[in-house]
């Protein structure tokens, strides 16, 4: 009997403790949700618009004074009995307050079948700028052996550096304030946020739209033109040549990229543009495709550059000097016989 007694005890304590536990689960289980809404509203609230986000973008990338970047792309052209396929590859880094900067190239062409190749590298410094030349495709005629891994220094005086610094400044703030005011680039998309390299980022899909372009191109090659000396006269586009550019770009349509720009500082971290199209959308008389993709990666966002000045180089008068005697880069006429088209 009396241990009925106490089993009667035991299942009334558990069913009591039972309604106990079951409401502390509720409780914190409607906390959490009332948490984890509060936080989406919250980020969803506080999240920039697309346009902002792309706004911000301009106005971050404007300001910044160093980077590294990345530029690679392909161009190509494939018509009924002919093909042309041009590859670029550029690395480099730009440090604006140090007035430093260095550049790696790869240039690759093929025309029906023949390929050219032009691979190099630069470094600027100052009013200094020290090109390399490390694969050169073959000029007939000319032997440009000798320039090939040769360090060539170009100096431009400290006048003429401070006079165009003063132009590239007025004619850039023209430039920025003429596509603030026209919208030229607009959000048409906003894709789910991803991430480059551990780095949170928007991914947006962006065009330029081709109608503002239009309006703008006059103005743009006004500013553009200003750079050069007043006494360097430049024959200025005509009526004509503006409606047959108005004609290609309507064929064209609007550049449509993709663009990566970082939820926490607002650089861009990446750009992606591809795009196909028929020849015959430009010209009825051709029959091909145009293909064309390109990607522009940022990163080192406001770190120092450091370059290394070489000290093997020559001047460019120097190499000038045997060009202008006709020596040394004229090759003999054995040589011109049996040259051939690969890169040097």
């Amino acid at each position: 009997m009396s241990e009925n007694i106490e089993e009667d005890k035991i299942i009334s304590e558990y069913s009591q403790e039972k309604p106990k536990k079951n409401k502390v689960l509720f409780i914190a289980l409607v906390l959490l949700l009332l948490g984890g809404s509060v936080f989406a509203l919250r980020s969803f609230i506080f999240r920039p618009s697309p346009e902002r986000i792309l706004s911000n973008m301009v106005t971050k990338m404007s300001e910044l004074d160093s980077y590294g970047f990345e530029w690679k792309g392909n161009i190509g052209v494939v018509g009924e009995d002919s093909s042309v396929a041009f590859a670029y590859n550029m690395t480099g880094e730009s440090d604006m307050v140090a007035d430093v900067s260095k550049l790696d190239f790869d240039f690759n062409a093929s025309i029906e079948g023949t390929s050219f190749t032009l691979t190099g590298d630069a470094i600027g410094s100052g009013n200094d700028v020290y090109y390399r030349l490390t694969t050169i495709p073959v000029i007939p005629l000319m032997d440009l052996s000798m320039i090939r891994n040769q360090w060539i220094k170009v100096e431009v005086s400290t006048d003429d550096v401070e006079e165009m610094d003063r132009k590239v400044k007025i004619v850039t703030e023209k430039i920025m304030k003429l596509i603030k005011d026209n919208d030229m680039m607009k959000v048409k998309e906003a894709l789910p946020d991803t991430k480059i390299n551990g780095t949170d980022v928007y991914h947006l899909v962006v065009h330029l739209d081709k109608d503002v372009i239009k309006n703008i191109t006059p103005d743009l090659v006004e500013i553009i033109v200003s750079l050069s000396d007043d006494d360097y006269l430049i024959d200025m586009p005509t009526e004509s040549d503006y409606q047959e550019f108005n004609r290609l770009m309507d064929q064209f349509g609007n550049i449509e990229m993709e663009v990566f720009i970082g939820k926490k500082d607002f650089y861009l971290y990446r750009l992606d543009f591809t795009r196909d199209m028929d020849l015959s959308e430009i010209n009825n008389d051709m029959l091909g495709t145009l293909s064309m993709d390109a990607q522009i990666n940022f990163y080192d966002f406001g770190k120092s550059v450091v370059v290394e000045i070489p000290d093997d180089y020559i001047t460019i008068e120097e190499l000038m000097a045997p060009m202008m005697m006709d020596q040394d880069f004229i090759l003999p006429e054995e040589e011109i016989m049996t040259q051939g088209l690969d890169s040097i």
